[in-house]
């Protein structure tokens, strides 16, 4: 058996290239095992390195759908909340009730109903709406607001659409006796049923 010298006394310019491959072609098996080692070495870096970059695309594949699963997780999240905010909202007003819940108003505050009827207010994206316009008297502008402010704080889903101060002509009897000039005003009351 041949013995493997030192290494480390072995200068590099002293190695005989012709005579180390005399003496490795004579053992044919060391070169068969030295070339499988090599390949084996080389094939399973290249297995390595393409395992590794399919990780990579896995990875950022994964990464890929994780932002998709949470679009759609933030997209049922939010039609939930839509869903659950339109079962809260109360159901429109209907015109007798209208009329009911702004004479009490009215009533309470001292404002004089002068006419009623139902308005006409243009639709906007296809909302459904009841709507009455009111001519109402009232002593000031406070009386105004103080009234207009019930109407929009109420607990019905009714709102202001529109609110029109009339210049003061018609002065009645009743007014001049008690000694004050009315503000006559004209408001649009609406009730919205919010569509899903």
């Amino acid at each position: 058996m041949m013995k493997i010298p030192d290494l480390s006394k072995i200068d590099i310019k002293d190695i005989d290239v012709v005579k180390l491959k005399a003496q490795l072609l004579q053992h044919k098996g060391i070169v068969v095992q030295v070339v499988l080692i090599a390949v084996s070495f080389v094939v399973a870096i290249l297995m390595f390195n393409q395992s590794q970059n399919e990780i990579k695309n896995y990875k950022s594949q994964i990464t890929v759908l994780q932002a998709k699963t949470g679009a759609i997780d933030q997209y049922n999240k939010t039609q939930a909340d839509v869903k659950n905010f339109l079962s809260k909202v109360p159901d429109p007003v209907s015109e007798d009730k209208i009329i009911n819940l702004v004479t009490d108003l009215a009533v309470k505050n001292k404002v004089k109903i002068l006419t009623f009827t139902q308005a006409d207010i243009a639709k906007k994206n296809t909302l459904e709406t009841t709507s009455l316009k009111f001519s109402l008297a009232a002593d000031s502008f406070s009386v105004m607001v103080r009234f207009l402010a019930d109407i929009e704080r109420g607990k019905d889903f009714m709102q202001i659409w529109s609110c029109e101060v009339e210049p003061q002509l018609n002065i009645t009897k009743s007014w001049k006796e008690a000694g004050s000039t009315p503000l006559n005003f004209n408001i649009s009351v609406v009730s919205i049923k919010v569509q899903s």
